[in-house]
């Protein structure tokens, strides 16, 4: 229609909805083929406990290999703070009812904070998968888990400061990145390629439903 610029302004809740309508609508139109096995394809409740992993190449013992997955401690440790951390608000809750003082006003904004980013975070990117016609992979939870692994370091932290001696609680915190780091560079091929069989590689098959040989 004839008009310039300021004739047609933006609306942003409108361009937002339309825009996750036409995501949505492209989404579940990528539907997995009933008459083909996709070994690749995965479920959305397997991605929380790190069940599968996901080949991204030719799996040839001569060709250089890349098997998608998680940090098993970080994805696992955010998996389990979500548990946690609802365990946290009951008691909190309890103790509330009690009239116990847990709280200063800045240090229940920082929890209530960081927990809103986080669980908001992951359940906002996780659980339209579980209404989504598409294929799956392993990949799509990768929002979610960055939101869940914030909520990790959150109950990690919160927990230790709560409950453990200022030391002690640094000792951990240091432990667990040690661990984090340590892990990581024993699970490195899997990033940067694998060589040879895969078989060669079965120490570091973390869990026994992955599919890496």
């Amino acid at each position: 229609p004839a008009g310039g610029p300021e004739d047609f302004k933006p609306n942003f809740l409108q361009d937002f909805v339309d825009l996750n309508v036409a995501m949505w609508t492209s989404n579940n139109a990528l539907t997995p083929d009933p008459d083909k096995e996709d070994i690749l394809a995965s479920k959305a409740y397997q991605w929380p406990l790190l069940l599968v992993g996901l080949r991204m190449c030719g799996w040839g013992d001569d060709e250089l290999k890349f098997y998608l997955t998680g940090h098993p401690i970080v994805w696992l440790g955010s998996t389990a703070s979500i548990g946690v951390f609802a365990l946290m608000c009951f008691v909190y809750l309890v103790r509330f009812q009690r009239q116990c003082k847990d709280w200063t006003p800045e240090s229940y904004n920082d929890f209530y904070f960081a927990s809103k980013i986080g669980l908001l975070g992951w359940f906002l990117h996780y659980f339209p998968f579980f209404i989504m016609g598409r294929v799956l992979y392993i990949h799509h939870y990768f929002p979610a888990v960055y939101f869940a692994a914030i909520l990790f370091a959150h109950v990690v932290d919160h927990l230790g400061s709560r409950l453990l001696p200022r030391l002690l609680h640094w000792i951990v915190l240091l432990a667990l990145i040690g661990a984090v780091t340590g892990l990581y560079f024993f699970m490195a091929d899997f990033a940067f390629g694998i060589t040879g069989p895969a078989s060669a590689y079965a120490d570091r098959k973390f869990m026994p439903t992955w599919n890496l040989y």
